[in-house]
């Protein structure tokens, strides 16, 4: 296969990492690639490195400037400009092995996508953990970041799907949107990208996580996933997803938020879910996940269990003073 790659990159003030990325980029094995830089209105001498490198391979790298128009926006301006048959997202500050584009290219087949698992690293290069898939229905549902995914292009422009300007889970509307227009999306248990997780941005991180309302962009995926085609065929694995995706926000919420905060967020969160679930006929109970390790389905467990039991109150100031930062 000859095809051609994009390899789109939303570039903010990455001046040091975005080379990491890029020098990653040009070692790959499978060579029928472009490199599409955008710059999002970056402070910093972003733009600066990466036109160095647009001289240096003019044949393979584009270099676009812009205002600042956030992540999504910007994504969707390298899909329009992108020649490629196929295109792969990746973060500026992330970085893939050497035989991604290549494997993933000899993978996919005639799918629309295909779904790799990742290593988060810090800034070090250690691995924190690692997202390792297998082959099946469910690890569509387990991955649903935008990188460490190759999308056939014609199939994202045929079916109008383009990001949005969410702050926190842009990526999993996308995503979920993706699957609700094909059947022809499979998973490996490849691992070549490297997300990076940086030190300095876990003061920002905080403010966002207090400040975003997380369940808006859960009803925006409630009635992307309501199709009933969609829903016939994925039902089980849409609750799961919705079990797992609240469970872990709830988490996340209960470091930053105050205890009465974080009891809005638990309750109003699941007089959602139960509705959803019931008008779409699914049942609201625990069914375990054999594929998500131990400790994921011990959390959805008790989370529910607590909900039903009508001890939440109980669980929530536990949670909150075992997670609160």
């Amino acid at each position: 296969m000859n095809s051609k790659v994009s390899i789109i990159i939303p570039v903010y003030n990455a001046e040091k990492f975005i080379e990491k990325g890029i020098k990653s980029i040009l070692e790959q094995t499978y060579k029928n690639i472009e490199i599409i830089l955008i710059n999002d209105g970056s402070a910093d001498n972003s733009l600066k490195i990466i036109k160095k490198y647009e001289k240096k391979f003019p044949d393979i790298i584009k270099v676009y400037n812009q205002k600042n128009m956030g992540v999504g926006k910007t994504r969707n301006k390298g899909i329009e400009v992108s020649n490629g048959d196929y295109i792969t997202f990746i973060d500026a500050d992330d970085y893939i092995d050497s035989d991604f584009i290549e494997t993933l290219m000899n993978k996919i087949s005639d799918n629309d996508i295909i779904v790799s698992g990742y290593r988060q690293v810090d800034e070090m290069d250690k691995t924190n953990f690692i997202q390792r898939l297998k082959e099946d229905e469910w690890s569509k549902f387990r991955q649903v970041t935008i990188w460490a995914k190759l999308y056939r292009k014609t199939f994202l422009v045929d079916n109008g799907l383009k990001f949005n300007d969410l702050k926190i889970g842009e990526d999993i509307v996308f995503s979920i949107s993706s699957y609700t227009k094909s059947d022809k999306i499979i998973s490996t248990s490849y691992i070549g990208y490297n997300n990076v997780c940086h030190f300095s941005s876990v003061t920002h991180d905080k403010k966002l996580k207090k400040d975003n309302d997380i369940l808006s962009t859960i009803k925006i995926l409630g009635t992307i996933t309501s199709d009933k085609n969609f829903m016939l065929k994925n039902g089980n694995y849409i609750r799961n997803f919705y079990y797992k995706t609240f469970v872990f926000f709830l988490i996340d919420k209960a470091r930053v938020l105050s205890l009465n905060e974080l009891k809005k967020y638990y309750f109003d969160g699941f007089s959602w879910l139960k509705k959803y679930l019931t008008d779409n006929n699914i049942p609201f109970k625990f069914k375990y996940i054999s594929s998500e390790p131990f400790k994921v389905n011990f959390a959805i467990f008790i989370t529910i269990m607590a909900y039903k039991l009508k001890i939440s109150n109980l669980f929530l100031k536990l949670l909150h003073k075992f997670f609160y930062n």
